[in-house]
């Protein structure tokens, strides 16, 4: 029987090798999806040296002690097996001719300029109606299997998930500012553990009487089995008020890291994302409690960017940031555990935003270079309001928002693809707008004025990626400025 399994677990490593090599052979328009092939390649090789080798060892002993290692060993590779294919299943359908892969180079600029490492970026389409990210290096290590990235020129390799349908819609996918967030998280995950874990010790026992509650509507009243489910639900419980505001302040600190890069930009991109208001799960609060944060944070951090009409319908004074229920009682005690989940990141809100702090915003930072923009476009200075009069001017003129700003550094083309998205979704959303769309939109819906939009959006990051090649090719080596003297 277990000679059986190892042959079919065998097989089925063959299938999947077959597939990541069919996938492989296609052309990508850049070579960072290939190494990650080449990495699932290496771990089914050793899954498949490692079933070798135990059911021989099997097949020649007799001892029962070896039949129970084989079956464990066993046990160990078809998870790994199971892990190989999650992860081929994000990135089997990467840089497609779909995906705006000519975006790549600028993306991946944006991304080693917040993380403050050496990553790459690659974009994998999916049905799903959601953003999400994932680090190879982190699945690896989860996995446990060993790290090909710390050896190779690039630290990491971040797989950016763009929903399928909303692929050509440019604008939406500045909520990748919150994905990029989950990423900087995670590297803060001994900080945030700081903030957060103390504020759950000092919530949790705060109201005896509704946990045991809690406790109590999950325990089934069966003839003798009362104190086992008791114990169970207990200890269900005791987890999930532990998980969950951890999970929330994940989320909120994505958001306001997204807020920091795009402003209420990702407020826009957020609603037309989630289509309607979705209640809290235990992964994430409740839109409603979501905004609520991310409004006060735009008001209280970035006060200018709050203040502009523009964003007038999305910041409307709201209700204060809620310290009890935000959903009705249900069965099962997520209506305690989500208020304990809710005063914890009351409590945890101020020390976020000063972790977030850290963060250079595009919105606030001066930029490196003065002459960004060229005479002829601008003032003199590359300031905040100057852009985005030029953004608002170029859409108008239907000319990419990208001419007429030089590139000079990694630096310049991270500033430029946050403002970007930011100065495109305040035109859409400002009064300038509406004489876009009257002169350009002739159906009910207005879909001709926005696919303008987003072309022009997706030209100017394009560009972005053009000029960084550009910058990077003309970056004299050291040792041509050594033999020029300078």
């Amino acid at each position: 029987m277990l000679s059986w399994r190892a042959s079919c677990i065998g097989k089925r490593i063959q299938s999947l090798e077959a597939e990541i090599g069919r996938v492989s052979a296609k052309h990508h328009a850049y070579n960072v999806p290939q190494f990650v092939y080449g990495a699932l390649l290496d771990v089914l090789d050793k899954a498949t040296s490692d079933v070798t080798r135990a059911k021989q060892r099997f097949e020649a002993s007799a001892d029962s002690f070896d039949a129970r290692q084989f079956a464990a060993i066993l046990n160990t590779i078809e998870e790994d097996v199971t892990f190989a294919v999650k992860l081929f299943r994000n990135c089997d359908r990467v840089d497609s001719a779909r995906v705006p892969f000519e975006i790549l180079a600028a993306l991946t600029s944006a991304a080693q300029t917040l993380l403050g490492e050496n990553v790459s970026v690659i974009l994998h389409l999916t049905s799903e109606y959601n953003y999400k990210i994932y680090s190879c290096s982190a699945w690896f290590q989860k996995a446990k299997w060993k790290n090909p990235w710390p050896a190779s020129s690039s630290a990491d390799v971040l797989i950016l998930v763009f929903p399928s349908y909303e692929v050509s819609s440019v604008t939406l996918h500045a909520a990748a500012a919150h994905e990029f967030g989950h990423v900087l998280a995670a590297n803060w995950a001994p900080e945030l553990a700081k903030i957060i874990l103390p504020a759950v010790n000092a919530r949790h026992l705060e109201t005896p009487d509704e946990k045991n509650l809690a406790v109590a509507e999950r325990v089934i009243k069966v003839p003798g089995a009362g104190d086992v489910l008791y114990a169970t639900a207990w200890d269900e419980i005791q987890e999930r008020l532990v998980l969950t505001p951890i999970q929330w302040a994940t989320e909120v600190t994505a958001d306001l890291i997204a807020s920091r890069l795009v402003g209420p930009a990702f407020i826009a991109a957020l609603e037309r994302i989630t289509l309607a208001a979705t209640e809290a799960s235990d992964s994430h609060p409740s839109d409603r409690l979501r905004r609520s944060y991310l409004a006060d944070y735009l008001r209280s951090e970035l006060p200018e960017i709050a203040e502009d009409l523009a964003w007038e319908s999305l910041l409307q004074p709201g209700d204060a940031i809620s310290t009890g229920r935000t959903l009705p009682p249900r069965f099962g005690g997520e209506d305690y555990i989500y208020k304990v989940a809710t005063l914890v990141l009351r409590d945890c809100y101020p020390k976020l935003k000063e972790l977030v702090r850290r963060i250079p915003s595009p919105l606030l930072t001066a930029p490196a270079h003065e002459e960004s923009i060229s005479e002829t476009k601008l003032p003199p200075h590359n300031s905040l309001p100057a852009m985005l009069t030029h953004i608002d001017g170029s859409f108008s003129d239907l000319v990419p928002p990208s001419c007429g700003c030089e590139i000079f550094s990694d630096g310049d083309v991270a500033r430029h693809f946050w403002l970007f998205f930011y100065g495109a979704w305040r035109f859409r959303l400002g009064p300038l707008f509406n004489q876009f769309y009257g002169a350009r939109s002739s159906n009910a819906n207005g879909s001709q004025a926005e696919n303008v939009m987003n072309s022009m959006l997706l030209h100017s990051l394009q560009s972005l990626s053009v000029s960084l090649r550009v910058h990077t090719f003309r970056r004299p080596s050291e040792a041509e400025v050594n033999t020029h003297g300078g």
